[in-house]
């Protein structure tokens, strides 16, 4: 029976030791690339027309930063300009790329 309570508390002070050390060795920090502009084609209304800047946005930004800093979910700064010309509606956008980066504390090396 001391055998199992043994390795019982042994169990817990392991898990312990692992739930308390993870966060402390980790940081983690956002960093933003200057913005991307880009202009749209003329598509049949305004969803569409930002849809499609939203994918020329990731393009561009993929194309300039890398395919880390194309994720539209993360960019800051996002502001559409769209209007209507012959044809449909237009629309530019301008977001500034941000990326989460997750790094060791310098104090474990």
């Amino acid at each position: 029976m001391s055998t199992i309570i043994r390795i019982g508390a042994c169990a817990i002070g392991i898990a312990s030791l692992i739930a308390t050390s993870g966060p402390a060795l980790a940081m983690t920090t956002t960093a933003c690339k200057n913005p991307v502009e880009v202009g749209g084609g003329i598509l049949p209304g305004e969803p569409q027309a930002k849809s499609y800047a939203k994918s020329k946005w990731v393009q561009a930004t993929k194309i300039k930063y890398g395919a880390f800093w194309a994720n539209y979910s993360m960019a800051k700064s996002k502001h559409y300009t769209c209007k209507k010309v012959k044809g449909g509606t237009t629309c530019k956008l301008s977001a500034q790329p941000c990326g989460q980066a997750t790094r060791r504390s310098t104090s474990d090396y």
